[in-house]
């Protein structure tokens, strides 16, 4: 009885052993019909990226149709005479409403489950174009911008949606390489928002107003109808028991009174402050300072961009070698010191209009912000779980939603605070106060934070595989995860 005992218990070990071993979306679940899929903590060449490629076209696809407003919304609302201020308040809107529901999304991602929340969000995006096809039939002017604004407040809520829940199933999925998939949704994001209003604006010429709506009707509702499929069935049956009851949950309030949390947060929140604030303003400089015309002042912005997406593309390659705070107060920094050189600076008395030193300012300061972007998510996880004492996945969820609502955020006060300092002041004022202001930002940060975290991350070799149809992960496995 001994021997058999014994033997039996070292199938057991050798078992266990072989389902730690195991990939975490291995190419054959993928033609298996997302029937089984594991999870793997460890950078294993035989996991499947088809997930993350199908996420990354869906937020490609959502943030073009959010920038085809761009060239279309000023037309529609010269036509129904609108004036400038409720125009801006038209775009300010769908922000306001990724802000307010970005962390309530994440709260409830758990509970509603995050590939359903990907699939309605795309389907609730869907709704807002068919009333923005209907509303250019309207005559009367304030009841187009109430049609409007309510159809971008829910844009914005299915946005929030879709973003929350796919930051969290992809930093699910490929736990050791967050970094990574950061980049690659930050990159086809951009992406999305670079061809939005070129698309947004062959269409129009094609079709008229209704040709770019509709389309992106039609490509949002299908994109709902077909992404469930698509998102393994793993990202919904990996919950813990810990978290079975409301009140055994993470809190926000826990999340927010930890200060790594609350940096990270703010460093989102810079990188898309310092990426959006120019946005209503450089034309207007432009124009005054080099007699640039705005639509040649483009260009300037595509520098911009084109660092940022550069970077995205490039940086997961070196940054798993770093700390992420440590990277982060660096960008934060650096972006500071380049902020001051976009225009004739009052600290720095010798520099003068220069649009090469302008274009390679926003050049590298594209870089800068995409790696304060990057960077953050990660820092975020590690930190919620280190102040919370739980590896639960709901804190994978409540941190997508931060990072979305401090995204929001910063596409809300960028703009609004760049406009009202340069016609109150001047733009190099501007800059050089920002610039300051992330120097500074950058030295607290530093200070703050525990230095013996200022390391670059290591990843425990830990695999589980899961099949959500057949039984939950074993208790053992997910003290351990």
């Amino acid at each position: 009885m001994t021997t058999i005992s014994s033997t039996q218990s070292t199938k057991d070990l050798e078992a266990a052993q072989k389902e730690k071993t195991a990939p975490l979306i291995t190419k054959e679940d993928e033609q298996e019909g997302n029937e089984s899929f594991s999870t793997d903590v460890s950078y294993d060449h035989d996991v499947s990226l088809l997930p993350m490629v199908y996420l990354c076209v869906v937020n490609m696809l959502l943030n073009c149709s959010y920038g085809i407003c761009a060239p279309l919304l000023p037309i529609d609302a010269e036509r129904h005479d609108i004036d400038q201020i409720y125009l801006g308040f038209m775009f300010c809107v769908y922000s306001v409403s990724m802000a307010i529901f970005s962390p309530i999304v994440g709260k409830y991602l758990y509970t509603l489950g995050r590939r359903n929340m990907c699939k309605w969000g795309m389907i609730i995006v869907a709704a807002p174009f068919l009333g923005f096809f209907l509303s250019t039939y309207l005559t009367n002017s304030v009841l187009y911008i109430a049609v409007f604004m309510t159809m971008r407040v829910i844009q914005g809520f299915g946005t929030s949606m879709v973003q929350t829940s796919s930051y969290s199933i992809l930093t699910l999925t490929y736990p050791t390489k967050i970094n990574f998939v950061i980049a690659c949704i930050e990159t086809s994001a951009g992406l999305g928002l670079s061809l939005g209003p070129v698309i947004g604006t062959i269409l129009y010429e094609l079709g008229g107003s209704a040709l770019p709506f509709l389309t992106f009707f039609v490509i949002s509702i299908t994109i709902g109808l077909v992404i469930k499929r698509l998102i393994p069935c793993f990202v919904d049956d990996i919950q813990s028991n810990s978290v079975q009851t409301d009140e055994e949950k993470p809190k926000y309030s826990e999340l927010l009174t930890t200060k790594r949390v609350v940096f990270a947060c703010l460093c989102v929140f810079i990188a898309v402050f310092q990426f959006a604030f120019i946005d209503p303003i450089l034309a207007e400089y432009m124009k005054e300072t080099f007699n640039i015309q705005p639509q040649t002042s483009g260009y300037f912005f595509l520098a911009l961009g084109l660092g940022y997406m550069i970077s995205c593309i490039v940086s997961p390659f070196y940054l798993r070698y770093f700390s992420n705070m440590r990277v982060s107060m660096i960008s934060c920094f650096i972006l500071g010191i380049i902020t001051i050189f976009y225009s004739s600076s009052y600290i720095l008395w010798f520099l003068t209009p220069n649009m090469v030193v302008l274009t390679v300012a926003l050049l590298l300061a594209g870089i800068a912000n995409s790696h304060l972007m990057i960077t953050p998510m990660e820092e975020m996880i590690e930190a919620a779980k280190g102040r919370t004492d739980s590896a639960s996945e709901v804190l994978n969820d409540m941190c997508s939603g931060l990072f979305n609502m401090f995204f929001a955020l910063g596409e809300i006060f960028g703009p609004m605070i760049g406009n009202l300092v340069f016609s109150l002041w001047s733009f190099a004022g501007m800059c050089d106060v920002l610039g300051v202001g992330c120097v500074i930002f950058a030295v607290v940060y530093f200070l703050s934070c525990d230095l013996s975290l200022h390391k670059a991350p290591s990843y425990h070799h830990l695999s589980l595989t899961l099949n959500p149809k057949t039984a939950p992960i074993p208790q053992s496995v997910q003290s351990t995860y």
